[in-house]
């Protein structure tokens, strides 16, 4: 239940045999000595009752019986960074026994670590001094925000470069674009686009759509307007050679960082993200996202429950009964707690993965039916020979603009991070979403590198196909269902965000980005989140306890 090593997760899988189906959850006990509490308990007996029912010649066939209740003064479903603030504030407030459920197998949600040692997610700490991560979700901390203040205070960004001024996530302005063009043969070369060249660009384009973007939604009679029509009124007004770089930085700021097609993103003003902001790079060497997930959980004295799905979450008595499955439903178990946070993603609310009973409230209901969520996928690649590298070492951020076919297509694959620098060999990411990013889920992952090559070849025609490579497929994972929340066109997000943030009673409570408002799709909202659904569950146990107290 609590932190160990998945390496030694995956130990003792075959220790116990291939048909066991009992995965020793991420976590084993920690070293310091404590007494155990409940959660300590359920995973002893969780993890003897899976045993025996997997013996030879025990009958495994029926899994509708629950094993036995457990009592916890508050329950966290989900163990993203709004789970890991929610029950880090309710330990530091007091509450005694507090148990954080999650249905993958490590801790830290859509922060996402792959080590060079097979683990995923572990504290920095616990791994080899020079390992490198791959993180498939978030990569990228927002600077003078709650959790970077907690993170500087708690030492978990020592090793973090916090000065360097290149770490910048999607910058218009500092991309290095390659261009392809006709020479006077007829024949298609694509060149590296001068740096100067570049910034007039952003400023003559972009920072004119913006403007341009700003003064529609002004006088806009209607009530909302997609990103799209904004996008194409402008087109009419600007030359071939300008919409080339326009249809670059669309498709890196719309599809890819708000995670959704332009028709459905709603035009509002807070929409035109350039890279600009300061913000830290967290995957470098010795870090990773997810890995900082796991070490700010592993020290807050509460026990996480992982490789535990949630499937109902009963609110109608006095206290909230919680059911969960293990080992793909060999072994169910019944959680009873005062209050209850539901920080699992909003992909999964909609889905209705989790039956609430009784329903919750219709407004709420309409409100996670409405929402919409996006995609973002990666291809990260790595290739261990330092000889591999032949592109720009220096640059951080790559944009192919290449020229419509025959038939009006173009790559899918056009923006790519290089983060050499930051693991020390050869990497290279590809970034894509919306419908592309939808799209390459059903693809195997050799054919999504083939579409990658194709623009990575015209930009480097020296370059090899990697030694490794890992695709995201978000949209299809069950505990996901997509990256996070974004503006879609009709809807006052401000106004679901408050309501899906706000709890059922005082025994339900909800946090999410998908609830952090103008923080929305950040690890930052997510953490925020977090903190407010504690908050309003201290004072709801407060309560209960003096209710109890009075009877």
């Amino acid at each position: 239940v609590v932190h160990g090593q998945i390496s030694q997760a995956r130990q003792c899988n075959s220790y116990l045999g291939r048909g066991s189906g009992l995965r020793w959850r991420m976590m084993q006990a920690r070293r310091r000595s404590r007494c155990w509490g409940d959660a300590n308990i359920l995973l002893f007996l969780l993890a003897f009752a899976s045993l025996l029912r997997c013996m030879p010649g025990e009958d495994t066939a029926d899994t509708d019986e629950v094993d036995k209740t457990y009592r916890f003064d508050a329950i966290v479903i989900g163990a993203g960074w709004a789970g890991i603030n929610a029950a880090r504030h309710l330990k530091a407030y007091g509450v005694r026994s507090v148990l954080v459920v999650e249905a993958e197998d490590y801790v830290g949600g859509r922060s996402r670590s792959f080590n060079e040692d097979g683990s995923v997610n572990q504290p920095p700490t616990t791994l080899n001094k020079q390992n490198v991560p791959y993180d498939a979700g978030s990569e990228w901390l927002y600077t003078d925000q709650t959790l970077t203040h907690h993170l500087y205070q708690t030492g978990h960004l020592y090793h973090v470069d916090v000065l360097d001024e290149n770490d910048d996530y999607l910058p218009l302005a500092k991309m290095q674009y390659y261009r392809q063009h006709k020479d006077w043969r007829g024949h298609v070369r694509t060149t590296a686009m001068e740096k100067s060249e570049a910034t007039r660009l952003k400023s003559r384009v972009w920072d004119t759509f913006t403007g341009f973007a700003n003064h529609l939604w002004n006088i806009a009679t209607e009530p909302d307007m997609s990103y799209h029509e904004a996008a194409e009124r402008y087109r009419a007004l600007i030359s071939d050679e300008d919409r080339r770089y326009f249809e670059a930085a669309l498709k890196s700021v719309g599809q890819i960082e708000y995670t959704a097609n332009l028709t459905d993103l709603s035009l509002t003003s807070d929409v035109f993200f350039d890279g600009s902001e300061d913000m830290h790079y967290m995957s470098s060497t010795r870090v990773g996202f997810g890995n900082t997930a796991a070490a700010v959980a592993f020290g807050i004295g509460c026990d996480f429950l992982v490789g535990s799905k949630v499937t109902r979450v009963d609110y109608s008595r006095p206290e909230v009964l919680v059911t969960i499955e293990m080992n793909g439903g060999l072994t169910q178990a019944e959680l009873v707690s005062t209050v209850v946070a539901v920080t699992v993603p909003l992909g999964v609310l909609k889905a209705n993965s989790i039956s609430f009973v009784p329903p919750l409230p219709s407004k709420k209901q309409q409100v996670i039916d409405k929402m919409k969520v996006g995609v973002s996928n990666k291809c990260i690649m790595i290739w261990d020979s330092p000889g591999s590298l032949v592109w720009p070492k220096d640059e951080i951020w790559f944009t192919f603009m290449p020229l419509e076919d025959t038939s009006g297509q173009v790559p899918r694959w056009t923006t790519f991070s290089n983060l050499s620098k930051y693991k020390g060999k050869p990497v290279l990411v590809g970034w894509i979403g919306g419908d592309d990013a939808r799209h390459i889920e059903s693809l195997t992952d050799d054919e999504v590198l083939d579409e990658v090559m194709i623009s990575l070849r015209e930009m480097f025609p020296a370059i090899t196909r990697p030694d490794r490579v890992i695709v995201t497929r978000w949209a299809s994972e069950p505990n996901f269902l997509g990256a996070y929340s974004y503006k879609s066109v009709g809807r006052s997000f401000s106004s679901d965000s408050a309501t899906l943030a706000k709890p059922v009673g005082d025994r339900l409570f909800f946090a999410g980005e998908a609830t952090a408002g103008a923080w929305y799709a950040t690890t930052t909202g997510a953490w925020t989140s977090g903190y407010d659904a504690a908050v309003l569950m201290i004072k709801a146990l407060l309560k209960s306890n003096e209710n109890n107290a009075v009877d």
